[in-house]
């Protein structure tokens, strides 16, 4: 595990291309999975696992000078994340399974290359970031999958 973690900024203070390209994301994984487990928060989006209502993935932004890093920072692009949370029991089994679905996807990532999201830095997530070139509709498919799952 990396063991960093980042605290993120006010989603007002991160540029508006991004904050665009986030709420897309969000409202597109929302209308696939029930409204009670997507959330936007000050500074993220989360979704709640189905069995565990623990949090199963977040959308963030990252700007260098915006949010604070902290830990073996991985020196990320200025970009829109999706992370998915890795330490929990059934995260393996559910890694395996919707990484056969999108394979494209998941080869962006891996599951011990992780960052925690300040408050919470005992939820690790794996992350990749998402762009304009990116199939949105396939990401929020893949991001609502691993939520049901999880």
């Amino acid at each position: 595990m990396r063991g960093a973690s980042y605290q993120t900024a006010p989603l007002v203070q991160y540029s508006q291309r991004f904050r665009e390209l986030a709420e897309r994301l969000f409202a597109l994984v929302r209308a696939r999975i029930h409204p009670t487990q997507a959330k936007q928060y000050k500074g993220s989006y989360s979704f709640t696992a189905t069995s565990t209502q623990g949090t199963a993935a977040k959308i963030i932004i990252y700007e260098g000078g915006r949010g604070k890093a902290n830990g073996r920072w991985p020196g990320l692009d200025d970009a829109l994340y999706v992370l998915l949370r890795v330490n929990t029991t059934a995260a393996p089994q559910v890694w395996q399974q919707v990484s056969s679905e999108y394979p494209a996807i998941f080869r962006r990532m891996k599951i011990d290359d992780t960052l925690a999201i300040a408050p919470a830095h005992s939820e690790q997530f794996a992350f990749f970031s998402v762009g304009n070139d990116d199939d949105f509709e396939n990401v929020a498919e893949m991001i609502s999958k691993w939520v049901l799952a999880l």
